[in-house]
C-alpha cells in the first residue's frame, strides 16, 4: 500500500496555531521555538516543562517523556537528543529575528556553496576557531578571496544542531506515518562561529571573505500510533558528503588549519603587527581608502615569501627567515613613524616661530605706538603668520603623502587608527 500524505507542517506553524487558539500570537511571535512553546504551555494551564533536559513524566528512557497526550510530546524529545542539539537551546539569542538572520545567512552560504575554487580563491579550512582571527586579518589582507570551511574529516569531533524540521504525516501500512525532514549544521563551536561570522560580516558582504557551513538535511521516519511511536531522537550517518570543493590542501605544523595553496603557508607564520587587535570595519574601511598601498604591501609581501615558500615548515630556515621578514617589516614601521614625528615637529615649531614673532611685533607696535600697518598690512606680521602657517601646512600633507611610498604604510595607517577591537 502506497503511502498518501494528507499534512504539511513546520514547527512554527503549529506555534501559531496553537497561539492563536488561546490569543497569544503577538506574545510569541519574536520569541524563540523553546521560549514560545513554554509561553502557550503556560498559557494554557500547564507547566511549563518543554525542552526540558529531564522530562516531567520520565519514562523507561529517562530522556523521553512517557504523557503522549501532551500536543509537543514529539517535539520535546528532540530537545533531550544527546546526538542533535536544536539550535534555539544551543544558541540563545535575545530574539527569534537574531536566530532567523543567523540560520538564514548559513543558508545563503551553503546556496552559493562550490566544488572548486576559482584561480584567485585561497581555501581555509580549520579544525576550530580557536587561533583563527588573527589568521583571517592577514589572509584578508594579503588574499584577493579567502574561503573558510570547517574540517569535515572526523565528523565525531562536531557537534551537530538541527535547523529547523519540515514534517510530513501519512498513512501508511495500518499506521500514520511522520515523516522528519530535518536539516543539520555541523561546526566545532557554534557560539564561535556565530561570534566569526559577526565580526567578519562586512568582507563577507563585500565578497573579500566566504564561509562554507557543513549543511546537511536528513529523513527520519516515525511511526505515529502507540505503541510503535518512536519518538524523534534522530540519527544519522557517520559518514556525511558536504560536497566541498576536491582541491588538495596542505596541513601546518599543528595539523588545526590546511591551506589550498602552499604559496600562503609563510603568511601564517609570520606575525603581521596591528592586524590582530584591529576590528574587522575599520581594517575594510581603510582598505578600501588605500587600495595602491594595499597593494603595495601585498607585491612586497609576496617578494619576501618568495624564498622561503619551498622551504620545510618546522626546518631552521624557515623559521629564521621568517623572523627576517617580521624584522624588515619592523624596521619599516620604525622608520615610518621616525619620519611622522620629525615631520609633526618640525611644523610645530615653523608655526610657534611664526606665531612668536607676530606676538612679539604686536607688543612692540603697543608700546611704541607704530603703525598698526606694520601689523596688518601687505607685509605686516599678520600677514606673515598666515603664510608661515600656510606654508606649514603645504608641506606637511606633503611630506605625509610622501609616507604613503613606503610598502609598509598600510599596516603602519592600522597601528594608528583608535579604534581597535
Amino acid at each position: 500500500m502506497n503511502t498518501q500524505f494528507f499534512y504539511y507542517s513546520t514547527i512554527r506553524e503549529e506555534i501559531e496555531q496553537k497561539a492563536k487558539a488561546v490569543s497569544c500570537l503577538w506574545d510569541v511571535y519574536n520569541l524563540s521555538d523553546l521560549d514560545a512553546i513554554r509561553f502557550i504551555q503556560q498559557k494554557e494551564g500547564y507547566t511549563p516543562c518543554f525542552g526540558r533536559n529531564n522530562p516531567l513524566y520520565p519514562s523507561e528512557n529517562k530522556k523521553k517523556c512517557s504523557n503522549s497526550t501532551c500536543y509537543w510530546h514529539r517535539t520535546c524529545d528532540s530537545y533531550r537528543n544527546e546526538k542533535i542539539t536544536p539550535i534555539d537551546k544551543a544558541l540563545n539569542l535575545r530574539t527569534k529575528a537574531d536566530l532567523d538572520t543567523f540560520i538564514n545567512n548559513l543558508r545563503k552560504f551553503r546556496d552559493r556553496k562550490a566544488t572548486f575554487l576559482m584561480n584567485n580563491e585561497v581555501e581555509l579550512k580549520c579544525r576550530s576557531f580557536n587561533n583563527i582571527n588573527n589568521l583571517i586579518r592577514k589572509m584578508l589582507v594579503i588574499s584577493p578571496k579567502t574561503v573558510v570551511t570547517e574540517c569535515s574529516d572526523n565528523i565525531k569531533n562536531l557537534k551537530c544542531y538541527s535547523l529547523g524540521i519540515n514534517r510530513k504525516w501519512g498513512w501508511g501500512f495500518r499506521s500514520v506515518n511522520v515523516y522528519n525532514d530535518i536539516e543539520l549544521l555541523f561546526t566545532s563551536d557554534l557560539f564561535k562561529l556565530n561570534k566569526f561570522l559577526k565580526d567578519t560580516e562586512v568582507f563577507i558582504n563585500k565578497g573579500n571573505l566566504n564561509y562554507y557551513p557543513l549543511m546537511k538535511n536528513i529523513n527520519h521516519v516515525e511511526r505515529d500510533i502507540w505503541p510503535y511511536f518512536q519518538g524523534a531522537f534522530y540519527t544519522f550517518p557517520t559518514d556525511l558528503d558536504f560536497n566541498l570543493s576536491n582541491t588538495s590542501h596542505i596541513a601546518l605544523t599543528d595539523d588545526d588549519i590546511l591551506l589550498s595553496n602552499p604559496n600562503y603557508i609563510p603568511l601564517l607564520n609570520i606575525e603581521i603587527p596591528y592586524l590582530e587587535n584591529v576590528d574587522c570595519y575599520t581594517l575594510s574601511k581603510l582598505m578600501s581608502e588605500y587600495p595602491q598601498e594595499l597593494f603595495a604591501f601585498q607585491d612586497f609581501f609576496h617578494s619576501k615569501m618568495e624564498g622561503i615558500r619551498n622551504l620545510v615548515q618546522n626546518s631552521s630556515n624557515f623559521a629564521s627567515d621568517c623572523r627576517r621578514v617580521e624584522g624588515e617589516i619592523n624596521e619599516h614601521l620604525r622608520k615610518l613613524n621616525s619620519d611622522y614625528k620629525k615631520t609633526k615637529l618640525k611644523t610645530i615649531i615653523d608655526v610657534v616661530e611664526g606665531t612668536v614673532t607676530f606676538f612679539v611685533l604686536s607688543i612692540f607696535c603697543f608700546y611704541s605706538k607704530n603703525n598698526i600697518l606694520s601689523l596688518i598690512g601687505p607685509g605686516g606680521a599678520f600677514v606673515k603668520l598666515a603664510d608661515t602657517i600656510k606654508n606649514s601646512s603645504k608641506n606637511y600633507f606633503i611630506e605625509m603623502n610622501e609616507l604613503k611610498n613606503d610598502s609598509v604604510f598600510l599596516i603602519w595607517k592600522i597601528g594608528r587608527t583608535k579604534r581597535k577591537i
